[in-house]
């Protein structure tokens, strides 16, 4: 749901709370005292009841009250805008497109029957018509913000980057302490590779709710995607915190540290990444490789094994191996796991086994009389 069809249930269900209060009110005026309740027309009737049945998801009973309020008062717009949310909630996008138009044409300043027209018109993929629409309920509505990122959502379809994202940031600039109008250009900005400007709007939103559990894993990642690997190690360190059993927060936490040459604290958490999903085969190899940079070649050789055990064709596996091996002094032993990596043609390892091959060569040759 749109955040303006959501204003539009709000509205539905304020009339409904409305007739409440007026029924409690009545039966709350002391013995002798009578308040005169306004006499609605027959079409408002019709239109009320109709309102009263999309509170309670009723579309059918909904859809036949308000096509009883337009007959009695073609003019009666709100009827119609009642339909063409009918009709959009049951994706009948051409029926809503009707109702919409008709709305429109009676109450042209009216912002929300132009923003359901352009909302029927991109059900209909007409970006153009929704476009123009959205510009039309942003210039009623300025205050707004649904009205421009429900445009800037219309050109983002378009594939209309630097429109779509000044769409958004006007969206923000309206209600800059709503989170989730906050993170609508952060997202857009996230996607399209903008990470220097994503990162300011995931701050922002990360001050807004500091316990946001997304919004710190988005920042970790923007800040690996930027080479900033001690503000990666904070955000994911902050994620850790908020979500301990997450195996994928413990392996980018892992990889940060790392980057930064801290490699008790990068095997601490690929150890905690593998324990919490021992399913993963990768993470094997990958712990592995962090033992062999700690200087941990024992460890390095245990963990693969246990790797071979349930993929005995990993070439990462033979080639971590094969590099304490290397590390230990065991040159010999190295070749015959490097070979062995080599040997299955993985396009991501054979290269580099083959060059370690030749490295160790070198070293074997330096070695003798």
């Amino acid at each position: 749901m749109s955040i303006k069809t959501a204003v539009v249930w709000l509205s539905i269900g304020g009339l409904v709370a409305m007739a409440g209060c007026a029924g409690r009110q009545s039966a709350s005026t002391p013995h002798g005292e009578q308040v005169k309740q306004p006499v609605l027309g027959a079409a408002e009737q019709h239109h009320s009841l109709g309102i009263e049945y999309l509170s309670n998801d009723s579309l059918n009973a909904a859809e036949a009250e308000f096509r009883q309020a337009t007959e009695l008062d073609p003019t009666l717009a709100k009827a119609y805008k009642g339909l063409g949310l009918i009709y959009l909630r049951e994706g009948k996008f051409d029926q809503a497109i009707d109702e919409y138009s008709r709305a429109c044409g009676l109450s042209p300043s009216d912002a929300s029957a132009h923003s359901g027209l352009a909302e029927a018109y991109m059900g209909a993929g007409r970006l153009t018509n929704a476009t123009s629409e959205y510009r039309v309920a942003v210039q009623l509505e300025p205050a707004n913000p649904a009205n421009f990122i429900d445009l800037g959502a219309a050109f983002n379809k378009q594939g209309l980057l630097p429109e779509a994202i000044e769409a958004y940031r006007r969206a923000v600039e309206i209600s800059p302490d709503n989170v989730t109008v906050v993170l609508t250009l952060g997202n857009i900005l996230y996607e399209n590779k903008m990470f220097a400007d994503a990162i300011t709007v995931y701050l922002h939103a990360a001050e807004l709710n500091p316990g946001d559990l997304e919004v710190a894993k988005t920042l970790g990642s923007l800040y690996l995607q930027t080479e900033n690997y001690e503000r990666a190690a904070e955000s994911y360190e902050r994620a850790a915190v908020m979500q301990p059993t997450d195996p994928r927060i413990r392996y980018w936490l892992a990889t940060a540290y790392d980057h930064l040459g801290l490699q008790e604290k990068a095997v601490m958490n690929m150890e905690k990444s593998l324990e919490l999903n021992p399913g993963n085969v990768d993470l094997y190899w990958l712990l592995g490789d962090m033992y062999n940079k700690a200087g941990r070649y024992d460890d390095a050789i245990a963990v693969v094994q246990k790797e071979l055990a349930v993929r005995p064709s990993s070439a990462s596996a033979y080639f971590v191996w094969g590099r304490a091996l290397e590390m230990k002094g065991a040159l010999e032993d190295a070749r015959a796991k490097y070979e062995k990596a080599a040997s299955f043609n993985d396009p991501s390892w054979s290269p580099s086994a083959s060059v370690a091959l030749k490295e160790l060569e070198a070293k074997l040759g330096a070695g003798k009389p």
